[in-house]
């Protein structure tokens, strides 16, 4: 758990050490520059699009970063742990492709439609969705929040892929590039 510097003042008069000010500012100012914050991603073997209307918690594979402790790929390869209470921005994404095309009773364009959710202590506080549509296109949903946390609380992402209504065949394969699925906290205040 990161230890949030606490504020220094001065009194009126009161001779300035060097101690006392970098206490004031270098202290402070090293925490903000690199404040608890933490990016987990995955792989196609460890995040495999669900059967049409079923729902997967996506694993881990990689830390990008972790500068409190918030990610144990060993033990909690599905989860970011925060260990230090506040206000935290939260990143998470999943991304698709559609590897054959899809096709509808009505001969059109089919639709896949993928949601991905942000899970806090296991339950549901956030979703975004894609909708790739053709053999061959690539959608993410990615979100983004703001949430007021505490140490211990749990974060992790769920997928589910839906076929489109009318939509009889599709092959969906997990999208691995630009970080995706990833699932990423920042500390931005107490």
């Amino acid at each position: 758990m990161a230890t949030i510097p606490a504020t220094q003042s001065f009194l009126a008069g009161e001779k300035v050490t060097a101690s006392k000010l970098n206490a004031a500012t270098k202290t402070v100012l090293d925490w903000l520059l690199n404040p608890p914050m933490a990016m987990a991603t995955g792989t196609a073997s460890t995040s495999a699009l669900p059967t049409d209307g079923s729902a997967v918690v996506n694993s881990f594979v990689t830390e990008k970063f972790d500068t409190d402790n918030m990610v144990n790929l060993s033990t909690l390869a599905d989860k970011i742990t925060i260990q230090t209470s506040g206000l935290y921005d939260i990143d998470w994404s999943y991304g698709a492709t559609v590897t054959s095309a899809t096709v509808t009773v009505a001969n059109t364009p089919g639709q896949v439609n993928t949601s991905c959710f942000l899970y806090v202590n296991t339950v549901p506080n956030g979703v975004t969705s894609a909708r790739p549509i053709a053999g061959g296109s690539v959608a993410v949903a990615h979100g983004k929040t703001r949430l007021r946390l505490n140490a211990g609380d749990t974060l992790q992402i769920q997928t589910q892929t839906r076929l489109g209504t009318g939509t009889t065949a599709a092959t969906v394969s997990p999208y691995n590039n630009y970080n995706t699925p990833h699932l990423a906290a920042r500390f931005i205040a107490p």
